[in-house]
C-alpha cells in the first residue's frame, strides 16, 4: 500500500505557497496564480474539502482506478480523506477552486438542505460529486468563487464576516444545483439566503439582464418562488430592485462628463437613447441632459 502524507489546510497552503488563504479555515486557488492545480498529488492525503470549477481546458481525477474528467463549466467537490488525486491535466487548464476546512465546511451543514450534499459534508458518500455547469452557471459560480478570493486578500473591518457570508452563498448556489428541474427547492429555510443570491446575480447582469426568467432560470427555481421569496424578504419586487439598479448606475454615469447620453443609454441596455430618456424622466422627473446639468450646478 502506498503511504501518503496527511496534511492539513495550513500545511498544505504553507507548502505549495498559496496566497489567497483565509487563518486555518479556507483557501483560494486559481490558475491566475498557479501553473497547475497543487491538491490532490501523488503520495498527499488531504483533511480538507476541496472545490474546483473548470473554466477552460480539462482536467481528470482518478479514485479507486477509476478516472473522472472534468472539461470547461464542470464542477467537482471532493470530500477530505477520499484517497483522491490528479492523474492529468491540459496545458490550457484554467481553474477557480475553494478549500474548506472540514470543521469550518461543517459549519454550513444547518443551511443546506439537498440530502446528497449533507452527504458530502457528512463525510458519508465515499463518491466524488460532479455537476456539469455550462457557460452561463459555471460564469456565475466562477464570479462567486473569486470574489472570495478577493476578499480573502483585501484588509476590511468585516472581512471575516464578508468572507465567511460569500462563502455560505457559494455554498447556496452549488446546493441549488442538485435540483435538475425548476422545481420548488424543499428546504430553503431562510428566504434570505435565496434573496442574496438573486442580489448577488443582479448586481452582475442587472445592465442587460431585466427579465425575471433570466434569474429564476440562474437560480434553477420557477420565477412565481423567486418573486415571492423577494417580496417576503424586503417589501419590493424583482422588478423594482432591479429599475432602482439601473436608475442609481444611470446618475452616477450621468455625473460622469466623459460618456455621452447615447452611451450610457447602451451601456445599460437600451435599445437606443429615446428609450432612456423616457424610462430616466419616468422616474426623476427630468431628462438625462438636465440631471447632469443640475449636478454640474448649472441649475439654480
Amino acid at each position: 500500500m502506498t503511504h501518503r502524507e496527511l496534511l492539513t489546510l495550513p500545511e498544505f497552503t504553507n507548502r505549495f505557497q498559496i496566497e489567497h488563504v483565509f487563518g486555518a479555515d479556507a483557501a483560494y486557488v486559481s490558475s491566475d496564480h498557479a501553473m497547475t492545480y497543487p491538491a490532490h498529488q501523488d503520495r498527499l492525503g488531504l483533511s480538507f474539502y476541496s472545490i474546483l470549477l473548470v473554466r477552460d481546458g480539462g482536467i481528470t481525477y482518478r479514485q479507486d482506478g477509476a478516472d473522472y474528467p472534468l472539461s470547461a463549466g464542470d464542477l467537482i467537490i471532493v470530500p477530505p480523506y477520499k484517497g483522491v488525486r490528479v492523474a492529468g491535466q491540459t496545458t490550457d487548464l484554467k481553474y477557480s477552486s475553494l478549500l474548506l476546512d472540514s470543521a469550518y465546511f461543517d459549519q454550513f451543514r444547518p443551511h443546506i438542505s439537498s440530502p446528497a450534499l449533507t452527504d458530502i459534508i457528512s463525510s458519508k458518500s465515499g463518491g466524488l460529486r460532479i455537476y456539469h455547469l455550462g457557460p452561463s452557471r459555471g460564469a456565475d459560480l466562477d464570479d462567486l468563487l473569486t470574489q472570495v478570493g478577493r476578499s480573502i486578500q483585501q484588509p476590511h473591518i468585516y472581512k471575516d464576516d464578508i468572507v465567511r457570508s460569500l462563502i455560505h452563498v457559494c455554498m447556496m448556489y452549488i446546493d441549488g444545483l442538485q435540483y435538475e428541474t425548476h422545481a420548488e427547492p424543499r428546504d430553503y429555510r431562510h428566504k434570505e439566503d435565496l434573496y442574496k443570491i438573486f442580489l448577488h446575480l443582479a448586481r452582475t447582469h442587472f445592465r442587460k439582464e431585466r427579465q425575471l426568467k433570466f434569474y429564476a432560470d440562474r437560480m434553477n427555481i420557477t420565477t412565481t418562488y423567486l418573486s415571492r421569496a423577494v417580496k417576503e424578504v424586503t417589501g419590493s419586487t424583482v422588478n423594482e430592485h432591479l429599475a432602482c439598479m439601473v436608475y442609481n448606475e444611470a446618475c452616477k454615469l450621468l455625473h460622469d462628463h466623459e460618456r455621452s447620453i447615447g452611451e450610457i443609454s447602451y451601456s445599460l441596455g437600451f435599445n437606443d437613447q429615446s428609450a432612456f430618456t423616457s424610462y430616466f424622466k419616468q422616474r426623476s422627473g427630468m431628462t438625462p441632459v438636465s440631471y447632469r446639468k443640475k449636478a454640474a450646478g448649472n441649475i439654480q
